[in-house]
Order: structure tokens, then sequence, then C-alpha cells
């Protein structure tokens, strides 16, 4: 068995592990698979909760977000299992979801998180990340207060999303498409309903 106490462990070992930073003293300890990428958090008694950060990788690309925002990077973890399902998944000719597609859902979600939590110190609930026959991906949420959709298209298309939301019985419907990654104001706005 390793000896999780040592800084050379947790640098060679391909588990995942928590990091407490105290004063100079490190100790190591274990935690869950997140993905296949190395999920850190880094604590220190020196700083206030909201320091601590987790790690994802996105095909690839490793982004780092507060870790207030955990759940989320879960879901996108574990969405990832949508990318193993083949054509024909459901038995009624469904499209295969193509890497490229799941990371445009992954990067909006991480993208509009991220927003909503630095601008306007709210954190939104993890959706769910649904795949669907034509190759699109829906992330769905549905809280007390409001609902939204949004579908991801398939790789390929000019379009990144469509949307709609409202908050029960069309009150403050939201509706349009997102054409490129960058976060869109109105939008994120109206997504503090999802808290």
């Amino acid at each position: 068995m390793k000896n999780y106490n040592s800084p050379e462990n947790f640098k060679t070992s391909q588990e995942k592990y928590v990091r407490y930073e105290w004063e100079e003293i490190y100790k190591y300890r274990p935690i869950g698979f997140i993905g296949d990428c190395p999920r850190d958090v880094l604590q220190s008694k020196l700083q206030p909760v909201e320091k601590l950060v987790v790690y994802i990788d996105i095909n690839g690309v490793s982004c780092s977000v507060s870790a207030k925002l955990s759940d989320i990077v879960f879901s996108i973890d574990q969405s990832k299992a949508i990318l193993e399902l083949e054509e024909d998944w459901n038995g009624d000719n469904a499209e295969r979801i193509l890497p490229e597609t799941w990371r445009k859902a992954a990067v909006f979600l991480m993208n509009y998180s991220k927003y909503i939590l630095e601008n306007f110190s709210t954190i939104i609930k993890s959706p769910e990340i649904n795949p669907c026959m034509n190759g699109s991906i829906d992330l769905v949420w549905r809280t007390k207060a409001a609902r939204l959709l949004i579908n991801v298209k398939p790789a390929g298309n000019p379009i990144i999303a469509s949307y709609y939301g409202d908050l029960y019985n069309n009150r403050q419907a939201i509706k349009s498409t997102i054409e490129d990654e960058t976060v869109i104001e109105h939008l994120a706005f109206w997504m503090k309903n999802l808290a």
C-alpha cells in the first residue's frame, strides 16, 4: 500500500487527491475519481473557502473552476458516458454523439456556470445532460422557480445551441439561439433563476 502522506507519491500516482496546505506541512489524501483526469482541490487554512479550486479536463483542455461548482464538474464528467453510445443506441436509428458535440455542451455549461458565479454570486443547479436522437445534446434544468432547455446542436452546425426557458406558465419566457461560445449576458442573468 502506498504512503499517501508523501509528496513524491502525490506527484507520481494515478489516483486523485485532495491537497491540504497548512503552513509548510502537506498532507495528501485520496478522493473520488473524476473521469480520466486529475481533480485536485487545494484548501489552505490561511485562505477562505472561496479559494478552493477544482480542475477538469474537457477533451484534452484542462480548466480550473471554483470548487463551489463541483456539482457542475461532476455532471459534466458523468456525461462523458454518452460518448460511448453507438449508432442506433435507442433502437430507433438515433445518431451517435460526437466528441465535438459533447465538448460544445461541456464548454457551454462551464462558461455559463463560471460567469454566473463570478458576476452574480449565484451557483446554478446541475442540469440533466441527455443525448438526443439527432446527435445533439440537451441540457435540462427543472427547479422550483424555473425550467430551461438548451439543445446543443451536433458538430458541424453553424448554430451552437437553441434554448427555451420560463418561470413556469410562460412567465418571463426566454427563447433564442446561440451562435458562438461567448457568454450572452441576458441569458446568464436569466439563468440565475436556476439556483
